[in-house]
């Protein structure tokens, strides 16, 4: 009888390529494990952000307005603070209030001359007096960076004076 003399097993060089293959694997999973956890970071530091953003437009839209009734639109205004009173010391916000300037449209020479010139301009002025632009930023750290977000909405004081002369 004749024996083979086969061998089983692996040889040296498919364990390596083996091994090679495995590495790669892990390193492109590793990837995007670790892209996956940042972009959920950044999505809860953004929900967070967006929710700190309204509770502190809400809040500056009801103490203008009370202010509003006593003392009309503020001019410009600047404020700054953060949110650790509710929890969240690492955000912050920065709050600016300016008069919106409105400028008169240009009209056709054929519409009516000097005095359709004279009332679009008094009235982009009575829009511009009673208008008032409220930006709100919302700042955070992340990644030793500043990120933020800003929200921007307009208060219109209809109830004074302003237009005119004539009251309400």
């Amino acid at each position: 009888m004749k024996t083979l003399n086969k061998q089983t097993g692996f040889s040296l060089l498919e364990v390596m390529i083996a091994i090679a293959i495995l590495a790669t694997s892990l390193v492109v999973l590793l990837n995007f494990q670790s892209t996956a956890v940042l972009s959920s970071g950044r999505a809860q530091s953004l929900s967070v952000a967006t929710l700190l953003a309204r509770h502190q437009m809400a809040q500056l839209i009801i103490q203008l307005e009370e202010n509003m009734v006593k003392q009309g639109l503020p001019e410009d205004k600047t404020e700054a603070g953060d949110f650790s009173e509710i929890g969240y010391p690492d955000y912050r916000w920065e709050m600016a209030v300016r008069k919106v300037e409105v400028p008169a449209p240009p009209l056709p020479e054929e519409a009516g001359g000097d005095l359709v010139n004279k009332i679009v301009e008094n009235i982009t002025e009575q829009i511009s007096r009673a208008t008032r632009e409220l930006l709100l930023t919302v700042i955070w750290k992340e990644l030793e960076e500043d990120q933020s977000i800003s929200v921007v909405t307009h208060l219109v004081d209809l109830k004074s004076n302003k237009f005119g002369g004539v009251s309400k």
